[in-house]
């Protein structure tokens, strides 16, 4: 009786062994994902603006930016910078970012990964800074209808984390913006500070809203859109000044025309994907010492099983 009971206990605990060996590599295969690449994209500005003529044809407005970009892996680490920037018709402004206060260049621009193909979490970002700005847009060459200014404009995007749990972040940031917009349906200019930290999305408030409106522009900060499932892949986009042009009328250089399009102010996007086989891109699963030693395990029990089976 004792001789079966200890052999039932060695056949159970080579059995249990063995079914831990199994599971473990199963397990840590999880627990080994990796993030397999990662893109970034810092651009000071950025415009899809035509401008028609009320005689003549449409054309793309000139733009002066700075842009930073990378791929990952291997991780990298990138910037630009321009001394100054522009946006406009010919050499007609309706953008402009300079140097001020003790500032070396109006643009700036990096784009950045340590995404390696090693085990772990890994971040994915870029950052876009727009000094000195000033647009103006004029209906008239006495009506300006809108007019914005900000010492420095600044937007963030990142992606951190491993397969499961990929996480996108984007901020904006605004010193000293103001906004001023008037048309000739209002007696009055309307004067507005912009948020020096807005929150995602934000629009400028009814009453702002409804005078642009009335020109066919909208303005958004902090636009931000993020996409993918967060567990995979996952990318965001942010836009700290994001301007749209609808048939808006306007006087460029002494040429009336309309603007459509859209003309975003620092733009900064950073994406991610990442994979739960550690046998991919990142090279073959190796057994690691505890899964290994649980297998040796199970091997030895049965092997005791066997041999107390065994007639003497």
């Amino acid at each position: 009786m004792q001789r079966k009971s200890t052999q039932s206990w060695f056949r159970q605990a080579g059995l249990a062994a063995l079914a831990a060996a199994i599971a473990l590599p199963l397990v840590s295969q999880v627990a080994q994902a990796e993030v397999i690449s990662g893109t970034s994209t810092g651009t000071a500005l950025v415009s899809t603006v035509q401008f028609t003529p009320l005689l003549g044809v449409s054309a793309a407005l000139n733009v002066q930016t700075a842009s930073a970009t990378g791929s990952a892996p291997a991780p990298y680490n990138n910037s630009n910078s321009v001394l100054t920037g522009f946006v406009g018709v010919g050499a007609n402004a309706i953008l402009t970012a300079a140097v001020a206060g003790g500032q070396t260049n109006a643009l700036t621009t990096n784009a950045a990964s340590t995404v390696d193909l090693a085990l772990g979490p890994r971040v994915t970002s870029s950052n876009a800074t727009v000094n000195g700005l000033g647009v103006l847009v004029s209906a008239t060459t006495l009506l300006d209808i809108l007019s914005l200014n900000a010492t420095t404009v600044q937007s963030i995007a990142s992606v951190t984390g491993n397969f499961g749990a990929l996480v996108p972040t984007g901020s904006t940031t605004i010193e000293a913006g103001a906004i001023t917009v008037q048309t000739s349906l209002l007696a009055l200019a309307i004067n507005a500070s912009l948020q020096a930290s807005p929150a995602p999305n934000t629009t400028l408030g009814v009453t702002l809203d409804t005078a642009l409106d009335l020109l066919g522009i909208s303005i958004t900060l902090n636009k931000q859109s993020i996409l993918g499932d967060g567990s995979t892949n996952s990318s965001i986009q942010v836009d700290a000044i994001d301007i749209a042009f609808d048939n808006t009328v306007v006087i460029i250089g002494g040429v009336a025309g309309t603007l459509s399009g859209t003309l975003d102010i620092s733009r900064s996007y950073a994406q991610m994907t990442a994979a739960a086989d550690p046998t991919g891109p990142g090279g073959p699963n190796v057994p690691e010492p505890a899964s290994l030693l649980l297998l040796s395990s199970a091997v030895a029990g049965l092997m005791m099983v066997r041999r107390r089976r065994s007639p003497h």
